[in-house]
Protein backbone atom coordinates (compact mmCIF):
# COMPACT_ATOMS: atom_id res chain seq x y z
CA UNK A 1 0.00 0.00 0.00
CA UNK A 2 1.48 3.90 -1.10
CA UNK A 3 1.02 6.67 1.21
CA UNK A 4 -1.48 7.79 -1.02
CA UNK A 5 -3.34 4.76 -0.92
CA UNK A 6 -3.62 4.98 3.11
CA UNK A 7 -3.98 8.52 3.58
CA UNK A 8 -6.92 7.37 1.11
CA UNK A 9 -8.06 4.68 3.42
CA UNK A 10 -7.98 6.74 6.44
CA UNK A 11 -10.41 9.13 4.59
CA UNK A 12 -12.93 5.73 3.98
CA UNK A 13 -12.97 5.46 7.72
CA UNK A 14 -14.85 8.48 7.87
CA UNK A 15 -17.19 7.04 6.03
CA UNK A 16 -20.21 4.40 7.36
CA UNK A 17 -19.14 0.82 6.54
CA UNK A 18 -22.40 -0.10 6.70
CA UNK A 19 -22.56 -1.20 2.82
CA UNK A 20 -19.86 -3.99 3.54
CA UNK A 21 -22.31 -5.42 6.44
CA UNK A 22 -25.98 -4.65 5.43
CA UNK A 23 -28.69 -5.73 7.58
CA UNK A 24 -29.81 -9.52 6.76
CA UNK A 25 -33.62 -8.65 8.00
CA UNK A 26 -35.52 -10.15 10.56
CA UNK A 27 -34.97 -13.13 10.52
CA UNK A 28 -33.68 -15.50 13.90
CA UNK A 29 -29.90 -14.28 13.38
CA UNK A 30 -30.58 -10.94 14.41
CA UNK A 31 -31.57 -11.95 17.48
CA UNK A 32 -29.60 -9.96 20.42
CA UNK A 33 -28.60 -12.66 23.63
CA UNK A 34 -27.75 -11.25 26.71
CA UNK A 35 -24.91 -12.27 28.12
CA UNK A 36 -25.12 -10.39 31.78
CA UNK A 37 -23.20 -6.94 31.20
CA UNK A 38 -22.42 -8.29 28.23
CA UNK A 39 -24.40 -8.09 24.85
CA UNK A 40 -24.12 -10.93 22.42
CA UNK A 41 -24.99 -8.68 18.75
CA UNK A 42 -25.08 -9.81 15.22
CA UNK A 43 -22.34 -8.62 13.74
CA UNK A 44 -24.41 -7.44 11.03
CA UNK A 45 -26.12 -4.97 13.32
CA UNK A 46 -22.77 -3.46 14.24
CA UNK A 47 -20.85 -0.61 12.08
CA UNK A 48 -17.92 1.49 12.01
CA UNK A 49 -17.39 5.61 11.18
CA UNK A 50 -15.07 7.81 12.31
CA UNK A 51 -12.73 5.35 14.01
CA UNK A 52 -9.17 6.38 13.79
CA UNK A 53 -7.39 2.78 12.93
CA UNK A 54 -6.88 2.14 9.31
CA UNK A 55 -4.24 -0.60 9.27
CA UNK A 56 -5.47 -4.38 10.53
CA UNK A 57 -2.88 -6.77 10.15
CA UNK A 58 -3.87 -10.55 10.94
CA UNK A 59 -7.53 -10.80 10.13
CA UNK A 60 -7.58 -13.55 9.15
CA UNK A 61 -5.83 -15.53 11.96
CA UNK A 62 -7.68 -13.40 13.96
CA UNK A 63 -10.92 -14.76 12.40
CA UNK A 64 -9.55 -18.77 12.74
CA UNK A 65 -9.00 -17.90 16.86
CA UNK A 66 -12.62 -16.20 17.46
CA UNK A 67 -13.87 -19.21 15.46
CA UNK A 68 -11.82 -21.81 17.35
CA UNK A 69 -11.04 -20.63 20.75
CA UNK A 70 -14.11 -17.65 21.22
CA UNK A 71 -13.79 -13.92 21.28
CA UNK A 72 -11.54 -13.37 24.67
CA UNK A 73 -12.60 -9.25 25.38
CA UNK A 74 -15.81 -7.94 23.95
CA UNK A 75 -15.82 -4.99 21.64
CA UNK A 76 -17.38 -1.58 23.11
CA UNK A 77 -20.38 0.28 21.38
CA UNK A 78 -22.44 3.16 21.43
CA UNK A 79 -26.42 3.01 22.03
CA UNK A 80 -28.29 1.30 18.80
CA UNK A 81 -29.21 4.51 16.36
CA UNK A 82 -30.62 4.45 13.18
CA UNK A 83 -28.04 2.12 11.42
CA UNK A 84 -27.01 -0.32 14.63
CA UNK A 85 -24.30 -0.10 16.65
CA UNK A 86 -21.34 2.00 16.19
CA UNK A 87 -18.22 0.61 17.27
CA UNK A 88 -16.01 2.82 19.79
CA UNK A 89 -13.45 -0.12 20.45
CA UNK A 90 -12.52 -3.76 18.54
CA UNK A 91 -12.87 -2.90 15.23
CA UNK A 92 -10.46 -5.23 14.53
CA UNK A 93 -12.23 -8.48 15.69
CA UNK A 94 -15.34 -6.97 14.09
CA UNK A 95 -13.73 -7.02 10.96
CA UNK A 96 -12.32 -10.48 11.77
CA UNK A 97 -16.03 -11.65 12.04
CA UNK A 98 -16.94 -9.80 9.00
CA UNK A 99 -14.98 -12.62 6.63
CA UNK A 100 -15.97 -15.67 8.51
CA UNK A 101 -19.39 -17.11 7.90
CA UNK A 102 -19.51 -19.12 11.50
CA UNK A 103 -19.28 -16.14 13.23
CA UNK A 104 -22.62 -14.39 13.25
CA UNK A 105 -22.26 -12.47 17.29
CA UNK A 106 -20.10 -10.55 18.70
CA UNK A 107 -19.58 -9.82 22.18
CA UNK A 108 -20.17 -5.83 23.17
CA UNK A 109 -20.36 -3.62 26.12
CA UNK A 110 -22.57 -0.97 25.58
CA UNK A 111 -20.57 2.72 26.25
CA UNK A 112 -22.27 6.08 26.54
CA UNK A 113 -20.57 9.49 25.39
CA UNK A 114 -16.97 9.36 24.25
CA UNK A 115 -14.66 11.41 22.04
CA UNK A 116 -12.14 10.78 19.61
CA UNK A 117 -9.58 12.20 21.44
CA UNK A 118 -10.16 9.88 23.91
CA UNK A 119 -10.66 6.50 21.14
CA UNK A 120 -6.98 7.92 20.07
CA UNK A 121 -6.27 7.87 24.06
CA UNK A 122 -7.22 4.66 24.40
CA UNK A 123 -5.84 3.47 21.52
CA UNK A 124 -2.15 4.58 22.37
CA UNK A 125 -2.70 3.29 25.79
CA UNK A 126 -3.37 -0.28 24.25
CA UNK A 127 -0.41 -0.24 21.50
CA UNK A 128 -3.42 -0.16 19.61
CA UNK A 129 -2.51 2.54 16.67
CA UNK A 130 -0.16 2.16 13.99
CA UNK A 131 2.21 5.62 13.78
CA UNK A 132 0.64 6.35 10.86
CA UNK A 133 -2.70 6.10 11.98
CA UNK A 134 -2.16 8.54 14.50
CA UNK A 135 -0.36 11.47 12.65
CA UNK A 136 -2.73 11.24 10.09
CA UNK A 137 -5.33 11.75 12.26
CA UNK A 138 -3.57 14.73 14.45
CA UNK A 139 -3.55 16.14 10.94
CA UNK A 140 -7.14 15.85 10.62
CA UNK A 141 -8.49 17.36 13.40
CA UNK A 142 -5.62 19.80 13.30
CA UNK A 143 -7.14 20.67 10.00
CA UNK A 144 -10.38 21.09 11.60
CA UNK A 145 -10.00 23.32 14.33
CA UNK A 146 -7.30 26.12 13.55
CA UNK A 147 -7.05 26.70 17.13
CA UNK A 148 -5.76 23.04 17.52
CA UNK A 149 -1.72 23.31 17.76
CA UNK A 150 1.42 20.63 19.07
CA UNK A 151 0.72 22.06 22.67
CA UNK A 152 -2.86 21.88 22.72
CA UNK A 153 -2.74 17.96 20.95
CA UNK A 154 -0.03 17.09 23.59
CA UNK A 155 -2.12 18.62 26.57
CA UNK A 156 -5.76 16.65 25.23
CA UNK A 157 -3.59 12.80 24.89
CA UNK A 158 -1.22 14.12 28.03
CA UNK A 159 1.98 13.76 25.95
CA UNK A 160 4.58 15.48 25.60
CA UNK A 161 5.23 18.15 22.36
CA UNK A 162 7.91 16.02 21.68
CA UNK A 163 6.16 12.90 20.90
CA UNK A 164 3.15 15.27 18.68
CA UNK A 165 6.08 16.25 16.51
CA UNK A 166 7.21 13.31 16.13
CA UNK A 167 3.89 11.96 14.87
CA UNK A 168 3.08 14.74 12.70
CA UNK A 169 6.99 14.25 11.16
CA UNK A 170 5.99 11.08 9.74
CA UNK A 171 3.42 12.45 6.88
CA UNK A 172 6.58 14.10 4.97
CA UNK A 173 8.67 10.92 4.49
CA UNK A 174 8.74 9.98 0.96
CA UNK A 175 6.50 6.98 -0.31
CA UNK A 176 9.31 4.37 -0.49
CA UNK A 177 10.07 4.85 3.58
CA UNK A 178 6.30 4.37 4.11
CA UNK A 179 6.65 1.71 1.76
CA UNK A 180 9.34 0.04 3.98
CA UNK A 181 7.56 0.72 7.09
CA UNK A 182 4.64 -1.10 5.63
CA UNK A 183 6.41 -3.98 4.95
CA UNK A 184 8.19 -3.53 7.90
CA UNK A 185 12.22 -3.46 6.89
CA UNK A 186 11.66 -0.64 9.07
CA UNK A 187 9.46 -0.54 12.50
CA UNK A 188 9.38 2.33 15.01
CA UNK A 189 8.77 5.91 14.55
CA UNK A 190 12.44 6.88 15.52
CA UNK A 191 13.88 4.78 12.35
CA UNK A 192 11.30 6.28 10.24
CA UNK A 193 11.72 9.58 11.05
CA UNK A 194 15.81 8.75 10.49
CA UNK A 195 15.68 7.77 7.04
CA UNK A 196 13.28 10.49 6.86
CA UNK A 197 15.93 13.25 7.81
CA UNK A 198 18.73 11.20 5.64
CA UNK A 199 16.19 11.05 2.44
CA UNK A 200 15.69 15.19 2.77
CA UNK A 201 19.99 14.97 2.37
CA UNK A 202 20.16 12.51 -0.19
CA UNK A 203 17.13 10.25 -1.75
CA UNK A 204 18.83 7.70 -3.84
CA UNK A 205 21.17 6.51 -1.05
CA UNK A 206 17.99 5.95 1.61
CA UNK A 207 16.39 4.22 -1.68
CA UNK A 208 19.81 2.17 -2.49
CA UNK A 209 20.04 1.15 1.82
CA UNK A 210 16.47 0.05 1.38
CA UNK A 211 16.99 -1.69 -1.83
CA UNK A 212 20.14 -3.55 -1.10
CA UNK A 213 18.65 -4.64 2.06
CA UNK A 214 16.52 -7.68 0.37
CA UNK A 215 13.57 -6.79 2.19
CA UNK A 216 14.86 -8.07 6.10
CA UNK A 217 14.65 -5.67 8.61
CA UNK A 218 16.47 -2.56 9.72
CA UNK A 219 17.89 -2.23 12.94
CA UNK A 220 17.52 1.28 14.22
CA UNK A 221 21.60 1.56 15.25
CA UNK A 222 22.04 1.07 11.65
CA UNK A 223 19.65 3.55 10.28
CA UNK A 224 20.97 6.26 12.68
CA UNK A 225 24.56 5.13 11.94
CA UNK A 226 23.73 5.61 8.14
CA UNK A 227 21.73 9.17 8.84
CA UNK A 228 24.65 10.36 10.40
CA UNK A 229 27.21 9.82 7.92
CA UNK A 230 25.09 11.03 5.18
CA UNK A 231 24.70 14.15 7.09
CA UNK A 232 27.99 14.20 7.73
CA UNK A 233 28.51 13.88 4.11
CA UNK A 234 26.86 16.96 3.43
CA UNK A 235 29.19 18.81 5.53
CA UNK A 236 31.81 17.05 4.33
CA UNK A 237 31.08 18.36 0.55
CA UNK A 238 30.77 21.75 1.13
CA UNK A 239 33.72 23.64 0.11
CA UNK A 240 35.52 25.65 2.88
CA UNK A 241 32.47 25.84 4.70
CA UNK A 242 32.63 29.29 6.22
CA UNK A 243 32.44 29.86 10.10
CA UNK A 244 29.24 31.21 11.67
CA UNK A 245 29.31 35.06 11.23
CA UNK A 246 30.15 37.39 13.95
CA UNK A 247 27.39 39.30 15.74
CA UNK A 248 27.86 42.41 13.73
CA UNK A 249 28.38 40.32 10.39
CA UNK A 250 24.99 38.87 10.67
CA UNK A 251 22.63 38.15 7.66
CA UNK A 252 19.24 39.52 7.26
CA UNK A 253 18.12 36.47 7.38
CA UNK A 254 19.61 35.36 10.51
CA UNK A 255 18.54 38.51 11.65
CA UNK A 256 14.85 38.31 10.74
CA UNK A 257 14.41 35.01 12.91
CA UNK A 258 10.55 35.42 13.36
CA UNK A 259 8.73 36.53 10.68
CA UNK A 260 5.98 38.24 13.07
CA UNK A 261 8.42 40.24 15.02
CA UNK A 262 10.99 40.67 12.83
CA UNK A 263 13.47 41.54 15.63
CA UNK A 264 16.96 40.39 15.87
CA UNK A 265 18.77 36.80 16.60
CA UNK A 266 20.23 37.81 20.29
CA UNK A 267 17.55 40.24 21.64
CA UNK A 268 14.71 38.97 23.73
CA UNK A 269 11.22 38.22 22.57
CA UNK A 270 8.46 37.66 25.33
CA UNK A 271 11.55 37.23 27.77
CA UNK A 272 13.23 34.80 25.49
CA UNK A 273 17.01 35.30 24.64
CA UNK A 274 17.72 34.43 20.89
CA UNK A 275 21.45 33.78 21.67
CA UNK A 276 22.04 30.35 19.74
CA UNK A 277 21.13 29.86 16.50
CA UNK A 278 20.22 26.97 14.79
CA UNK A 279 19.09 25.80 11.50
CA UNK A 280 16.02 22.64 11.10
CA UNK A 281 15.44 21.56 7.70
CA UNK A 282 16.66 24.35 5.70
CA UNK A 283 14.94 27.04 8.18
CA UNK A 284 16.76 29.53 10.53
CA UNK A 285 15.65 30.07 13.92
CA UNK A 286 16.94 30.19 17.48
CA UNK A 287 16.55 27.79 20.15
CA UNK A 288 14.14 28.85 23.45
CA UNK A 289 16.41 27.99 26.37
CA UNK A 290 13.59 28.57 28.40
CA UNK A 291 11.74 25.80 26.99
CA UNK A 292 10.90 22.38 28.26
CA UNK A 293 11.46 19.22 26.59
CA UNK A 294 11.79 15.68 26.52
CA UNK A 295 15.64 14.02 27.14
CA UNK A 296 17.28 14.54 23.41
CA UNK A 297 14.99 16.77 22.45
CA UNK A 298 15.04 21.33 22.25
CA UNK A 299 12.32 23.62 21.33
CA UNK A 300 13.04 26.13 18.69
CA UNK A 301 11.33 28.85 17.15
CA UNK A 302 11.63 28.82 13.23
CA UNK A 303 11.42 31.96 10.66
CA UNK A 304 8.61 30.83 9.00
CA UNK A 305 6.98 28.95 11.87
CA UNK A 306 5.38 31.24 14.64
CA UNK A 307 5.27 29.30 17.80
CA UNK A 308 7.68 26.99 19.53
CA UNK A 309 8.22 23.67 18.45
CA UNK A 310 9.95 20.35 19.87
CA UNK A 311 12.51 18.97 18.05
CA UNK A 312 14.89 16.00 17.98
CA UNK A 313 18.26 17.72 19.19
CA UNK A 314 20.29 15.39 16.54
CA UNK A 315 18.72 16.98 13.90
CA UNK A 316 19.47 20.31 14.96
CA UNK A 317 22.34 22.25 13.14
CA UNK A 318 24.19 24.66 15.42
CA UNK A 319 25.13 28.15 12.97
CA UNK A 320 26.27 30.42 15.44
CA UNK A 321 25.61 32.44 18.91
CA UNK A 322 25.32 36.24 19.64
CA UNK A 323 26.38 37.40 22.87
Amino acid sequence: MSKKAFEKALQKENASKIEEFSFLGDDDSSEIHSAGTVLRIPKQLIYSIKQVRTKFRGIEELSQSIETEGQHQPITIYARDGKGYRIHQGERRWRAAGINDSITHLDCIVREGGTIWGQITENIQRDDLDPFDIAFKLKEEMDNDATLDQNAIAEKLSKSPAWVTQHLKLLQVPDYIFQAYDSEVIGDIDTVNSLRVAAEIDPKKVQTLLNDNGGKPLKRDTVKAFTRQVKQEKKDSIPGKAKAPKAKEKTVQEQAVNSETAEPVGQPVNGVMKNIQIRFENQVGYIDLSGEAEPSYIVIHLADSPGAITVPANEVELIGYVR
